[in-house]
């Protein structure tokens, strides 16, 4: 399961949890889950889809990402459209 955590959902979440780290130029996340719901991986990019290194940064707190993929696995919305190989889901 590929999740997008969109730049809306991150201000919300950077504004609960201040001392979080991720650098303001973070617009997205893509988190990836596996069927059995645990973390692959994730991708972090900025307003034109350039990548961004979240793990070579010492300022961002593991926690709160965690809790942030945690909360995106968990309430995520799914869109369904039949043109479409997968399943749309962002937080």
């Amino acid at each position: 399961m590929i999740i997008t955590i969109t730049k809306e959902s991150l201000e919300c979440f950077k504004h609960s949890w201040p001392c979080n780290g991720i650098p303001a130029n973070v617009d997205g996340i893509a988190v990836y889950f596996d069927d059995n719901g645990d973390l692959v991986n994730y991708e972090a990019f900025d307003s034109t889809d350039t990548p961004i290194d979240l793990a070579e940064n010492d300022n961002v707190d593991g926690l709160a990402l965690s809790t942030l993929f945690d909360n995106a696995k968990n309430h995520h919305s799914t869109i369904t459209d039949p043109q479409l190989v997968d399943t749309i889901r962002t937080y």
